[in-house]
């Protein structure tokens, strides 16, 4: 072999050992974000009680982007129709959002 092409394969020996690092760097960074996020899942729908919803909206507060896709497949660009996958018809009926409740709206809806 000659010296050009052995050079050329140190090269790239030490490219890809500089890639395995940054790659290695990047799954570390992927799997403390991965823990970091709350396991929801569609089988967490419908929420069935006030104290189950109030339980996903501490778990969602600040965290919506990373759900928004969940919500949109489970609302399947009806939410008048399929609002029922999301929370239960008695939740809905219990929360009243038409009338006056039991307990003040803002409890329920962050701003």
């Amino acid at each position: 072999m000659s010296s050009t092409t052995v050079d050329r394969l140190q090269r790239l020996e030490e490219e890809v050992r500089g890639l395995r690092e940054e790659v290695k760097a990047g799954n570390a960074l992927v799997l403390a974000i991965l823990q970091k996020m709350v396991p929801i899942t569609r089988e967490d729908f419908p929420i069935q009680t006030l104290e189950r919803l109030k339980e996903m909206d501490e778990k969602l507060y600040e965290k919506v982007d990373t759900y928004t896709p969940l919500f949109k497949s489970i609302i399947n660009n009806n939410i008048v129709t399929n609002l029922n996958k999301i929370i239960s018809p008695d939740v809905i009926m219990e929360i009243n959002y038409g009338g006056t409740l039991n307990i003040p709206t803002n409890r329920w809806i962050r701003h």
